[in-house]
């Protein structure tokens, strides 16, 4: 018997794209750039790293489409590149200005290698593709990639429109397959969202699994006499399905709490003048994240070796929590058990610099100093002919996921963009013999229609957190729609418009709408 323990990493990324001029970017595009110094750098260092010294290390990973997409496009990573230079900049800066605080001057000296080394890792290392380093990985068979969504849009919402979540679904498995030259076997679902049925349309497009809330589990009318600890299949389908684990996100809220990691939310671009931000501080004026952040959570001078030695110390304590309850469950299941623990990389960006450090820890203390192995997700559901049937009870993988995406602030993003998935639907089917213009018009409607219904805008919105960009954007999608829709039946558009709008919105170039089209209506 055996105790297992499968990370799954997930990746999520608003789509923000302003190239006008890869020199002049707004404080929008630091979400991702911030993303790539701070998280995908960072795991991708970590992987290889291991990866050369033997560990025997297993890990699960969700790469969305949108994300795949912004790390390809080279306008972005010129952007990126501009931004490193930037912050090198301001590093020597830094330096002459702290240089007679000891303490404060060692994080400058600090920050400013960090850039320098992010520079040639993204330019020389990985030649400025981070996703063909990923897929190498997968390659090897040391990550796992699942597909997800094409946007990372809240599924339940629209669990009643089939023609929409086969859309979303189809999207994301088509982008995987171009992205990544291979067909997964698993399939994630944003937020762990599910109701009733998607395991029917996940099943069509021969997903082998998928992974749900623990309280779609133990929340279900069906006997689940093995706990979250083994593999299930739904009532209705041959689709197998891993259950997080419950404690392992307030673990981690708990871990990142620490008043010894850094403070993400305090950086020097918000602090000192502008004269000394000048090579930072947009025509605009509008201050932005630097990435030079010297402090830790209770405002004190930021020590990092104090830091990692604390990761280290909370990766122990995870995984000792880990090998007593699967112990546990191992005694009275009889058979080998598995916990599955899902790691959202966007919390690590917001909350938790040391986060990939902790992640290092667990990979390589887990199968050196504690019984439990790493492993990918898909092995994990192996034992198709041991899995009891249950049907999951309908629900997300967050406590405050309805609070935040369906609240005062954003509940209205809801009743339009599912106005412009019933119109969709319908044009779809009208059109279906469609050539020339009118096909790259009711193309770029459907990539209009597929970022309107992404949750990140809805969450940006309720956070106040770029809420009114967001709200921009979903105005834009809405409006770009409309003027689809009314040209469609007026015969008439602007190429102008539409080319501007293919350029602006380059994901997805290879779209059909056809896929919103009812499957009975699809020609063989």
């Amino acid at each position: 018997m055996s105790k297992n323990l499968g990370l799954l990493l997930v990746c999520s990324q608003p789509y923000i794209r302003h190239v006008s001029d890869a020199s002049k970017y707004t404080e929008e595009n630091g979400i991702l750039f911030d993303s790539i110094s701070n998280v995908y750098l960072p795991l991708l260092n970590l992987f290889n790293s291991l990866d050369g010294e033997n560990i025997d290390f297993k890990v699960s990973m969700v790469i969305p489409p949108v994300l795949t997409t912004l790390l390809l496009d080279s306008e972005v990573q010129a952007q990126y590149m501009d931004y490193l230079e930037k912050r090198i900049l301001l590093g020597h800066k830094e330096i002459q200005r702290l240089s007679s605080d000891a303490r404060l001057l060692a994080n400058a000296k600090r920050e400013l290698l960090k850039a320098e080394k992010d520079k040639e890792d993204f330019s020389v290392r990985y030649k400025g593709n981070l996703v063909l380093a990923f897929a190498e990985l997968s390659r090897k068979g040391r990550i796992e990639l699942l597909a997800t969504t094409g946007t990372d849009v809240y599924l339940p919402h629209y669990g009643d429109m089939t023609e929409i979540v086969n859309a979303q679904v189809e999207t994301g498995l088509f982008s995987f397959r171009k992205t990544f030259n291979e067909f997964p076997s698993g399939f994630y679902l944003p937020h762990l969202g599910y109701s009733k049925g998607l395991d029917k349309v996940l099943k069509s497009y021969n997903m082998h699994y998928t992974v749900l809330s623990a309280k779609s589990l133990l929340f279900s009318d069906s006997e689940c006499a093995k706990g979250v600890f083994y593999p299930y299949k739904f009532a209705d389908s041959t689709l197998s399905f891993l259950a997080d684990d419950f404690d392992s996100d307030k673990e981690l809220s708990r871990f990142m709490e620490n008043s010894v990691y850094k403070n993400n939310g305090r950086d020097i671009g918000y602090e000192i003048s502008a004269d000394a931000l000048s090579d930072i501080i947009s025509e605009s004026g509008a201050r932005v994240s630097t990435g030079f952040r010297y402090w830790t959570k209770d405002d004190g001078v930021y020590d990092e070796e104090a830091a990692f030695k604390q990761a280290e110390k909370d990766a122990r304590i995870f995984l000792k929590n880990k090998n007593e309850r699967l112990s546990r469950a191992e005694e009275l299941v009889g058979d080998d058990v598995s916990m599955v623990s899902v790691v959202p990389l966007e919390q690590l960006r917001r909350f938790w610099c040391e986060g990939i450090k902790f992640i290092e820890c667990v990979l390589r203390l887990c199968g050196s100093e504690f019984g439990v192995s790493s492993e990918k997700c898909a092995t994990l559901t192996k034992k198709q002919f041991k899995m009891m049937r249950v049907q999951p009870y309908s629900c997300s993988g967050e406590d405050d996921l309805s609070d935040r995406l369906l609240d005062g602030t954003n509940a209205w993003l809801l009743r339009y963009s599912r106005k412009m998935c019933r119109r969709m639907i319908d044009i779809s089917g009208r059109f279906p013999n469609e050539t020339g213009l009118k096909v790259r018009l009711l193309n770029i409607g459907s990539r209009e229609l597929l970022l309107a219904m992404s949750s990140s805008l809805a969450e940006m919105i309720h956070d106040g957190n770029f809420g009114d960009y967001a709200e921009r954007e979903f105005q834009n999608c809405i409006r770009s729609f409309t003027i689809m829709y009314d040209a469609l039946g007026s015969n008439t558009v602007s190429t102008e418009w539409l080319t501007n709008l293919e350029k602006k919105h380059p994901i997805f170039p290879w779209m059909n709408f056809r896929i919103f089209s009812p499957k009975n209506t699809l020609k063989k």
